[in-house]
């Protein structure tokens, strides 16, 4: 049974200036392809949500601390449905936000991936921001985000992600995250590496998490990008302790081999020694 809660959820982030491409969405990181998905994902994503309450396909359910949402599809892929967290159901703010999250991974892959998470955290963080700051107008009535809790408050962890987005370090959050850390790709590292800051404003977890997927997939095809991590760690011997006994010796066999990035090669290994024997 269609559930009325779910219905003004859907409502309210219909009429926010996120949901059509307005507001701060324009002042994103990424390349063309990228920040066109934030600037016309809002609607589609109305009208998939709008699409699952008609057809029931959006309901409540008991979910663990922590959790406030998901989906999936029964019968072998078919009937997708969305399910909230029965513990938000008297927020209509929450439900919208958590809404919003879930309706962006049906329309998209509905896989876990890193580039996914992305999206659909910082479209959401996006919702959030404008529900905190400025509010959004209902049947009347201007619905805002309030203020956060404690630590397993849902508004609590908008405001970290909030404020993740704002350094440039929501990846990272995702990155750390092992639901998704599997499904990174070296591709996908070298295409978005000079975006969200650039290498320098990765974490050093997120570095050796880069560095093992290219070296699995090649240090020779991915050098330039293994050796723009490297230049930008802040502490290079732990990242390349974190990486693996193995990633070392194969960067400097490769890196020396490589007329383009000898050089850069041989003054990552100086650094590398002076750092040894500080210590």
């Amino acid at each position: 049974m269609r559930d009325l809660v779910v219905k003004s959820a859907i409502d309210l982030f219909g009429n926010s200036r996120v949901a059509v491409g307005q507001g701060p969405i324009s002042q994103l990181t990424g390349d063309r392809d990228y920040i066109n998905r934030y600037m016309t994902i809002g609607w589609p994503t109305w009208c998939l949500l709008f699409d699952y309450y008609f057809h029931d396909r959006i309901a409540f359910a008991p979910m663990p601390v922590g959790l406030w949402g998901g989906g999936g599809r029964a019968f072998l892929w078919w009937f997708p449905f969305i399910r909230v967290a029965t513990s938000l159901k008297t927020d209509l703010v929450a439900v919208s936000l958590t809404l919003v999250h879930e309706g962006i991974h049906h329309l998209r892959t509905g896989r876990e991936t890193v580039e996914d998470e992305v999206l659909c955290r910082t479209f959401e963080t996006l919702y959030y921001r404008e529900l905190r700051d400025l509010g959004v107008d209902l049947a009347g009535k201007k619905y805002h985000a309030p203020t956060a809790g404690g630590p397993d408050d849902f508004y609590f962890e908008h405001e970290v992600m909030s404020k993740a987005l704002a350094k440039g370090r929501l990846v990272d959050v995702v990155v750390w995250n092992s639901n998704y850390v599997g499904s990174l790709t070296a591709k996908w590292i070298r295409r978005t590496l000079s975006w969200w800051g650039g290498a320098s404003n990765r974490s050093s977890e997120t570095q050796v998490r880069y560095l093992r997927v290219l070296q699995r997939e090649g240090t020779g095809e991915y050098l330039d990008t293994i050796v723009q991590i490297l230049e930008s760690a802040r502490n290079l011997n732990d990242v390349v302790r974190e990486v693996g006994n193995t990633f070392w010796p194969e960067f400097l066999r490769v890196g020396r081999a490589n007329p383009i990035y000898a050089a850069r090669t041989a003054t990552l290994e100086q650094r590398w020694k002076l750092s040894a024997a500080q210590r």
